[in-house]
C-alpha cells in the first residue's frame, strides 16, 4: 500500500483525547480531567530530519518491519500545516536532499543512501551511496520504498 507523508504529518499533529487512564491534573482544582492533546511544531530548523516509523507492535514481544511506501516530495515540503497558528514562524518550505533507505527486515538489513552532491549549489545532481561504491542517480531514483530517514533543507536557510 501507499501513503503520503502529509498523511503521515497530520496524524502527527491530530489531536488525541486522553482515556481515564491518562488523566490531565488541573493545576487550579487539583482534580483529575478527561481532556485533550496536540502535538504542533512552534519553531522550525533550518535541517530538518524525518524518521519515519517503520515498525508496528503486534504483540508485547513481537515487532514488524511497515513495508508501506511512503510518498515524499523531493521540493517545496511546506510545514505551516503542522505548525502553531498565527505564530511568527519564518518560511517553511523545504527541499530535501538526502534520504537513508533501509532494506531488509527488522532484524537485519543494509542501508543506503541518496544525496545532492553539494546542497550548497542548487541542481548538482543526486549521488547513490552503497557502502563503498558512489554513483551518479537520477531524481526519480530517490523516491523508493525503503525511505527510512528524511533530510530538507529550508528554502530561507541559503
Amino acid at each position: 500500500s501507499s501513503v503520503q507523508l502529509s498523511d503521515c504529518l497530520s496524524l502527527f499533529t491530530e489531536p488525541e483525547v486522553l482515556d481515564e487512564d491518562h488523566t490531565w491534573l488541573c493545576p487550579h482544582c487539583k482534580c483529575q480531567r478527561q481532556a485533550s492533546k496536540q502535538m504542533l511544531l512552534y519553531r522550525l530548523p533550518p535541517i530538518l530530519v524525518i524518521h519515519i516509523k517503520r515498525f508496528a507492535f503486534n504483540s508485547f514481544t513481537f515487532r514488524q518491519k511497515i513495508q508501506d511506501f511512503v510518498q515524499f516530495p523531493l521540493r517545496d515540503l511546506d510545514m505551516s500545516p503542522y505548525c502553531v497558528p498565527n505564530s511568527a514562524m519564518s518560511p517553511s518550505t523545504y527541499d530535501l536532499y538526502a534520504v537513508i533507505n533501509h532494506h531488509g527486515f527488522l532484524l537485519g538489513g543494509h542501508y543506503t543512501t541518496f544525496a545532492q552532491y553539494n546542497i550548497s549549489v542548487k541542481n548538482t545532481g543526486w549521488r547513490f551511496f552503497d557502502d563503498s561504491t558512489v554513483t551518479p542517480c537520477s531524481e526519480n531514483d530517490v523516491i523508493t520504498d525503503g525511505a527510512y530517514v528524511l533530510f530538507y533543507k529550508k528554502k530561507d536557510a541559503e
